[in-house]
């Protein structure tokens, strides 16, 4: 039986425009500034340096490391950038889920907050790897800790996500069941749940 249903955050609750123009425009540009060179090398050698540390480095997703290193603030920037689109009829299934619902997403509080803002509320709790486990990036034991926070063995969680990696091989990996976020993710969702009950 599902226990807990845990939710990536961008590109699932939320669509990844707000944390898009946050990685490719304002980055580069702050880049761009701090190193006086044009904004096409900055996207370039930023490209590299992603590619080179790779989705399980916590460069990868903290915003305050290079918000040190090119001396700017992350919020001031955020307030600029319009607020994403979420997924509004998801939430109104979480709103009346009996399941308990947590946000589990490798970004930092700084977005959760400023992507979901009232709507955190509706969530038992919204959990950053990178902030709380100190995990860069999704891996299996990151589920396996997610599983250990609430005391419940890691086939009582299932976890929705649209990254085949994070959301779906590396949960599994763990023990976790899985679904990936999709167009038609509410009636998959309901489904899902209205056979596990039956059983």
């Amino acid at each position: 039986m599902i226990k807990l249903i845990s939710f990536d955050l961008q590109g699932t609750i939320s669509n990844s425009n707000f944390s898009d123009t946050f990685w490719l425009k304002i980055l580069p540009e702050k880049y761009a500034k701090h190193y006086n060179i044009g904004i096409q090398e900055a996207k370039d050698n930023l490209k590299i340096f992603f590619n080179e540390v790779g989705k399980y480095d916590f460069k990868y997703y903290d915003e305050k490391y290079w918000e040190n290193l090119l001396n700017f603030n992350t919020k001031y920037e955020l307030e600029k950038i319009d607020k994403p689109k979420l997924d509004l009829k998801i939430l109104d299934f979480i709103s009346k889920s009996k399941i308990p619902c947590v946000i589990f997403s490798t970004t930092t509080h700084t977005f959760i907050d400023f992507e979901l803002g009232e709507y955190q509320a509706l969530f038992k709790t919204c959990i950053s790897t990178l902030e709380d486990f100190h995990i860069a990036g999704k891996p299996a034991i990151a589920f396996k800790k997610l599983a250990t926070m609430f005391k419940m063995d890691p086939q009582e969680i299932l976890h929705i996500g649209d990254n085949w990696e994070m959301d779906i091989k590396n949960p599994q990996t763990a023990g976790c069941k899985t679904l990936l976020y999709e167009d038609n993710l509410y009636k998959k969702l309901t489904k899902f749940l209205l056979r596990r009950e039956g059983q």
